[in-house]
């Protein structure tokens, strides 16, 4: 695992939390759970939509497959 610190505006943070306590329950882990979610779901919108910023050009795969062996 690594930690990490973002900085996002406070209505983003807010409605974030409401939104992943409803779906984590508020189990423990649930804000580091539902952000590994968002920035899952970040990277595969990012290859689906062909984006540089995600490929990965020494290999023909794609690098979410890594997250889900």
């Amino acid at each position: 695992m690594k930690k990490i610190n973002v900085l996002v505006t406070e209505d983003i943070d807010y409605n974030f939390r409401i939104m992943a306590s409803k779906k984590f329950k508020f189990k423990t882990g649930w804000y580091s759970n539902a952000v590994r979610e968002a920035m899952i779901f970040w990277m595969l919108y990012q290859q689906l939509s062909d984006s540089p910023v995600v490929m990965n050009k020494t290999k023909s795969s794609c690098i979410l497959n890594d997250l889900f062996d």
